[in-house]
């Protein structure tokens, strides 16, 4: 009874499909964790990606499969591995500060935001990065929100 016990649990194993995991894996190419209010559609827009490109590359069937904390692959920045994520660009920022301030080159932050000219970027701007997980940032920088004058 014990070995036929042993032998189904050791078969049940085996035939869960490879898709399934206990924990969710870090994706290869650069990747966007899902927060709370998050939709398909919204990191699509968020990425500037088509919907449906999204979906495939992540094989997500039906929008409601998305889950707090699931990684979603982003497509079209082969080549590129990290998690990222947006902010918004507060007044007084330009893209070369930016690369500084994040230690990314000024190129990748173009290619990540599908820039062609650094003027593109201007306050309220929803700037893509790639988080910094292995170093701080460098410095704590002082910016005039609004309201505030020098």
């Amino acid at each position: 009874m014990i070995k036929k016990t042993f032998f189904m649990l050791v078969l049940l194993i085996f035939a869960i499909p490879s898709s399934i995991s206990l924990g969710q894996e870090t994706p290869e190419g650069p990747y966007y964790e899902v927060q709370s209010g998050d939709s398909l559609w919204g990191i699509a827009q968020r990425f500037g990606v088509s919907m449906t490109e999204l979906a495939e590359i992540n094989n997500i069937s039906d929008p409601a499969q998305l889950k707090i904390g699931m990684n979603v692959i982003i497509p079209g920045l082969e080549g590129l591995t990290g998690k990222l994520t947006t902010r918004t660009v507060k007044f007084g920022e330009s893209l070369k500060s930016l690369s500084r301030y994040y230690q990314i080159p000024v190129s990748l932050l173009a290619r990540l935001n599908h820039l062609t000219s650094p003027g593109e970027v201007y306050a309220g701007y929803s700037l893509v990065i790639i988080e910094n997980e292995t170093s701080d940032l460098p410095y704590e920088r002082m910016l005039i929100d609004e309201g505030q004058s020098l």
